[in-house]
Formats: structure tokens, C-alpha cells, sequence
């Protein structure tokens, strides 16, 4: 065992005055350390965990993620850092302002006023959160919102929504899988073999914003008059619609709206609703990129200050109820903006609620031009967003809670291996890939995974679907006894509590604790990384014990041999995310974000490196983050951060050895010559067969420095 505190006797010193300022800073809770929600991490090579972070910090929110069978117990600081709607002050609600179209609530705003103060700030609650052109993630509102009125009083940081990183009041943030490590042509070093059932489970959704303009009259060249206006492809003979309605989905086609030139000399011609409902070449078409989406948001804006020809009301039918709906709710914020300055000397307004109050009096009113809008808009403006559900498929990167990632290939299921317990594997990773990458923990929480996955099949298989009041109790109290003496393997917490139960015979707890695990709900087990018991002993008695799952062949549906593994093995269970990764410079693969059609694009160096904590619900430390803390900092800082953000402190002396280290890796010194001759490396072997189709000889000798 390393001691940490003799060999960096100065990480363990007081920090003195003069740097006594560098580590007082307000860490944001949302930045998580490297232990969060990954078990047995320091099974892996320190550099691996940097890499982790990385992955998690961009990891896509999926539709349907479910919570993991092993957790840390620092999964519940990740859901408080989780990216809620929240009321940020002690305070009390003074108006809710609705943006409402058929009885649609598309977002709220709420006007809260500090306790005991006149001080007024804003959250706006919608149902999904979008921070660049296309990504986003589910907002969903908690109970509080469902009785949400004017008057209540709550305390700070109460929760308004959740997001979909968060299930039962669980952190979701991927899938549990059924992994083979085994080596196959398709897998080979880094990609990834999945299965197509395992990639329907992935499946998220990406947003996409479009906007158009139309109504102005335009003088042409030849003084006639023209006016471009939509067309009536989404209406019929009795309704003109331009635009599909929130929660409706757009044509097969993917077109969104057609403008046409509407000339005062084809008036008659032009506006006969039938003809409308089809657009050809001479029309300016707007179209998604991703096929038929469902609308969720819909912005109408109008510009009085620009002539527009207001003869054909049918036209503004539709849109105009979006219009009047935003524009009643910026109305009722100004009125509740009035209603404060009235009611308080010298109101403060936090600085949204401020912006949101001048935004709303210079668009509503005609004689101003608002200053965020310097460009001239059309008579009318729309501005929509479309909701699209995405299955990934060959070219989405996933990545293991250990620093794993691979390129999808997706295969059929009857093509993916089965082992002697009857599962069937979601997923294949070259065995050897661990080795290279040194990161062991992938078969550690692999392991711990797939057996505890056995156990609960098999406590199940005991309950039998009967209900739990119509069991003996005697039984149950078998039942639990049996779960509680795998609980001991591990030798957590969770065994000293269960045991308590047993000793003191608490039929309540007891219970309570079958029916949890009745009702279908994931049992997870919690795996500290001070656990007192390495994870090497606990792999160890596990496989000696009565709990131990059947190892065999793994075998295939189709195909010889059927054997397709020498050595008995059983299935890994290893939690997966889902990455969007871009390349230096380019895409690399399918981007979700910006490149769903898995073409080779040029990624800007803004888009490459923006921070991706406003992308996703939940943040971890990530690499880019660890580069600035380092060179604006140093690496003492750096560690110091990590350690502050809820990693244990071996987490940070590994960091720091890391960073400093001559050598940053779990192996103690460079490579033995005793063992490995000059020039048996394998990137060196594989360098010389390169030079070999070339016809030339690489010859390796060492080079002594005379001086």
C-alpha cells in the first residue's frame, strides 16, 4: 500500500496565508469528482480515470436510462448537482405567468419575491432545455409545480423539475448491458460490438430550431408590388395552416412551411386554399434536416414598424393565436413589473428577471427597436423547434464507467453470443483492450455486475409473483437472510443494517424491503471506494460462494463452432453511456449535435471545446476542465479541486501523480530491458513490419551520449 502522506509530505501540509486564497473558492456543486458513480475506479490506471471524466462530462441524455445495479453511494450529490429548475432564495411566489396556446402550457415564468426582502428574481420552467442549435434534454415537473400558487412560501433550492438523468430519485444516466469480452473481427482493440435491440434502448432525442420571415410588401423592378406568404401545406379546403401545431408532426417529407410570391396582378390565382396545399420548385421551401419530427415550441413575432399586406387574414389565422399568447404573457410580466413598483420603494430585480421585463417592454412596444434585434425583421417572424427521437447505429460512440470507448457496430441479435446462464450479450469488447489500457475495473464492476444481476433473477424466481402478504414468513425471513449473506461478500454498510434487521427481527423493515424488490424496482448495491474489503478479495469469495453464477462456453444461435470460447466464462454487466465525442477540428463520427448524417464536417474550434456542462443535465471534472485548472493553476489546485468535489482524497493523490510522475501510469518504472529487449515494443514490432512492405529493414540500436 502507497502512503500517500510520506511520499507527498507537502499535499498534506497547511496551506499557507499567501495560497491560503488560491484554494477559498466556490467550487459549483456541478462539477463531480472522479469516484462519483464509478466502482472499483481505483482498479484503473490513473490516466484512465481522466479519461472516464472526459466521457461522462459528454455523455448523451438518453430517453429511457435506468440506474445502475452497483453504485458508489455519491450518486445522490450528483442528483442535487443535477440540472433542476430550482427556486434559488428562500422565497415566496408572487406571480406565475403562463405562455399558453390551446390549453398548451408551453413555459412558465415565476416571479418570486426574496423573504423579508424587496429584492424580485424569475425562473422559467419549460419542458425541455436546449443550449445550442440542436441538443437538449427533458425537463420534468415535480409535484410542487402541479400545485404551484401565488403566495406559497419555500424554502431555497426546492425543486420545481427533474430531467431525464434521474429515475425513481435515481441517478439514470446510461444502460446496464450484458458485455462478452471477447475478441471478434469487428471489435478488435476499440470498437465496439451492439446489438440492435441494445440500441433502441440508446435512443434520445435532439432538437432542432428553424425560423422563417414573411408579410412585407416588396416594390420589384418593374413596380409591381410582391409580398412572399406561406402556403397552406399543412391545412384544407376549410383551413389554411401554414405550419404544423405544437405536439403535431411535421409532413413525411420533412418540409416545415413553402413561401410563394403572392404579385397583385396573380392575387385571384394565387390565394385558392386547394392550390396552396402543394409546393413546387419556384417556392422558397424550409425543411429539417431530420426527416418528420413533432413540433414543441412555437414563437411568433410581429414587426408593426414594417408595411405588410394585411388583406389576407387567412394567412395569419393560425399564427396569430401563438403571437397573442406571447405576447399576453410579456404583458402580464410587465404588469407585474408595475404592480411591484407600486407595492415597494426601490424594488431590486435580479438581473433575468431585469432582462426579461426590458426585453418584453421594447418588443411590445411599436415606436422602439428592440437592441438584441439589429437586423430588420419582416412583417412576421417564426421561430420553431422540433422535437426528433434518435436510434444511434453504426459510428455512436459508447464508453464503460472505466474509460472504455468504441465505435459502434451494430448487429443483429441472433449474431451476439449467449453464455452457459442463458444471457445473451448486448455488447462485445475486445478482452485484450482492458490489458492495454489498464484499466481492470471493467471486469471488477463486470463481475460484481452479472452476479448480482443472477442473485436478484434468483430472488425473484423465489418471490414467484406471488404477492409478498401471501408468503409464509418464515420464507420471507429466508429470503432476506439469503440477500443479506450476499451483502456480506462485499462487506458495505448495507450487510450491518440488513444483519440489524434480522437480529432485532423487523418484520416492518423486512418487508418493506421485499416489496421494494417485488415491484420490479433496480436493487442496487453500494460499493464505496474506501470500502474496507478490495475489490479483489470481494471477486474472490464471490466466485467461491454459494452465490457464484455458472460459467461455460459462450455459444451462438447460427453458425460453427458452437463453442466460441476456450475458457469457461459467464457474462459481464457493465453500466454503458452514450458519448458524442468530436474529433480535432472534424467530426470524427456521428455527432447527434451537429452531424447526425455521419458525414466528415468541419467542427469549429468554439463548437469543439465548448465546456459541456450546459449540454447535459449532470457534470463531471472533465479533461478540458483539468487542462485550464493546470495551467492557470497548477496541479496541486487541480487535485485539490477534485478533492473538494466529493472524490476521496486517493483520488487526488493519484491526480497529483499523475501530473507530476515521470512515469503516470500503474507500472512503478519504464519498461524492464531484462524482459523487453530494444526494439521488442510492440508499437516498435508493428512499425517494422510497416517498413518491411516498403523494402526496408528498421534496425534499432542504442545510442550512448558520450558527453
Amino acid at each position: 500500500m502507497i502512503d500517500f502522506e510520506k511520499q507527498y509530505p507537502n499535499l498534506f501540509k497547511p496551506i499557507s496565508e499567501e495560497h491560503q486564497e488560491l484554494f477559498d473558492v466556490d467550487i459549483d456543486i456541478r462539477l463531480m469528482g472522479s469516484s462519483a458513480s464509478a466502482i472499483a475506479c481505483n482498479a484503473d490506471s490513473p490516466s484512465r480515470q481522466l479519461m472516464r471524466d472526459g466521457f461522462r462530462s459528454q455523455y448523451v441524455p438518453i430517453n429511457n436510462p435506468e440506474p445502475a445495479i452497483f453504485v458508489t453511494g455519491q450518486e445522490k450529490e450528483l442528483l442535487e448537482a443535477n440540472f433542476h429548475k430550482v427556486l434559488p432564495a428562500n422565497c415566496e411566489v408572487y406571480r406565475t405567468i403562463d405562455y399558453k396556446v390551446n390549453d398548451i402550457i408551453i413555459d412558465t415564468i415565476i416571479v418570486y419575491k426574496h423573504k423579508g426582502k424587496a429584492k424580485f428574481g424569475m425562473v422559467k420552467i419549460a419542458h425541455y432545455e436546449k443550449n445550442d442549435s440542436t441538443f437538449g434534454f427533458t425537463h420534468t415537473p415535480t409535484k410542487v409545480m402541479e400545485n404551484l400558487d401565488v403566495g406559497d412560501i419555500f424554502p431555497k433550492d426546492t425543486k420545481l423539475t427533474t430531467t431525464n438523468s434521474e429515475v425513481n430519485g435515481q441517478l439514470a444516466m446510461g444502460r446496464q448491458l450484458n458485455v462478452a469480452f471477447i475478441t471478434t473481427a469487428d471489435n478488435a482493440e476499440d470498437p465496439f460490438e451492439i446489438s440492435e435491440s441494445a440500441c433502441k434502448k440508446f435512443a434520445f432525442d435532439l432538437y432542432e430550431n428553424k425560423s422563417f420571415s414573411y408579410g412585407s410588401k416588396i416594390k420589384g423592378m418593374n413596380g409591381v408590388e410582391k409580398t412572399k406568404l406561406p402556403k397552406n401545406l399543412y391545412g384544407d379546403d376549410n383551413e389554411y395552416k401554414i405550419i404544423p401545431d405544437i405536439n403535431e408532426r411535421l409532413r413525411e417529407d420533412g418540409v416545415i412551411a413553402a413561401l410563394f410570391e403572392l404579385h397583385t396582378d396573380n392575387y385571384l390565382m394565387k390565394m385558392h386554399k386547394k392550390l396552396l396545399q402543394r409546393y413546387d420548385d419556384t417556392d422558397e421551401i424550409y425543411e429539417s434536416k431530420h426527416g418528420r419530427g413533432e413540433v414543441v415550441d412555437i414563437r411568433v413575432y410581429f414587426n408593426p414598424r414594417r408595411p405588410g399586406n394585411k388583406g389576407h387574414s387567412q394567412v395569419y389565422e393560425q399564427i396569430e393565436k401563438y403571437y397573442l399568447a406571447l405576447k399576453s404573457q410579456r404583458q402580464g410580466l410587465l404588469r407585474a413589473a408595475n404592480e411591484i413598483e407600486r407595492e415597494y420603494d426601490n424594488p431590486e430585480f435580479e438581473n433575468e428577471l431585469h432582462v426579461e421585463i426590458v426585453n418584453s417592454a421594447l418588443i411590445e412596444n411599436p415606436k422602439t427597436k428592440p437592441f438584441w434585434n439589429r437586423a430588420p425583421m419582416d412583417l412576421w417572424t417564426i421561430n420553431i423547434v422540433i422535437k426528433h427521437t434518435i436510434i444511434p447505429t453504426n459510428g455512436f460512440k459508447f464508453a464503460t464507467l472505466h474509460g472504455s470507448k468504441g465505435i459502434a457496430t451494430v448487429k443483429p441479435d441472433k449474431d451476439m453470443p449467449i453464455d452457459a446462464n442463458g444471457l445473451r450479450a448486448d455488447m462485445t469488447i475486445d478482452a485484450n483492450s482492458i490489458v492495454h489500457r489498464m484499466n481492470i475495473g471493467n471486469k471488477y464492476e463486470g463481475l460484481f455486475g452479472a452476479n448480482t444481476a443472477v442473485v436478484n433473477k434468483r430472488v425473484l424466481d423465489m418471490i414467484d409473483n406471488r404477492p409478498i402478504s401471501s408468503i409464509p414468513e418464515q420464507e420471507l425471513w429466508d429470503i432476506y437472510r439469503y440477500i443479506t449473506g450476499y451483502f456480506k461478500l462485499f462487506g458495505t454498510m448495507q450487510y450491518d443494517i440488513m444483519q440489524r434487521t434480522i437480529d432485532k427481527k423487523d418484520t416492518k423493515s423486512m418487508l418493506k424491503y421485499l416489496r421494494y424488490i417485488a415491484s420490479g424496482r433496480t436493487l442496487q448495491y453500494y460499493l464505496r471506494m474506501d470500502n474496507e474489503k478490495p475489490v479483489s478479495l470481494i471477486a474472490k469469495d464471490i466466485l467461491s460462494s454459494e452465490y457464484r453464477m455458472k460459467f461455460g462456453s459462450f455459444t451462438f444461435d447460427t453458425g460453427e463452432p458452437d463453442d466460441v470460447t476456450v475458457l469457461p466464462m459467464a457474462m459481464d454487466s457493465l453500466y454503458i453511456l452514450m458519448l458524442y465525442k468530436i474529433g480535432n477540428t472534424w467530426l470524427a463520427v456521428n455527432s447527434n449535435r451537429i452531424n447526425p448524417t455521419g458525414m466528415p464536417i468541419s467542427a469549429s474550434k468554439p463548437v469543439k471545446d465548448r465546456m459541456s456542462y450546459s449540454e447535459v443535465p449532470v457534470k463531471f471534472v472533465s479533461e478540458p476542465d483539468g487542462v485550464y485548472g493546470i495551467t492557470y493553476c497548477s496541479p496541486e489546485y487541480y487535485a485539490e479541486v477534485r478533492d473538494r468535489t466529493l472524490a476521496p482524497k486517493t483520488a487526488k493523490h493519484i491526480y497529483y501523480q499523475l501530473l507530476t510522475h515521470e512515469t503516470p501510469s500503474n507500472i512503478d518504472k519504464i519498461l524492464d530491458r531484462d524482459e523487453i529487449p530494444l526494439g521488442g515494443d510492440l508499437p516498435l514490432n508493428a512499425f517494422k513490419a510497416i517498413t518491411k512492405n516498403f523494402g526496408e529493414e528498421l534496425v534499432i540500436k542504442e545510442v550512448i551520449d558520450e558527453d
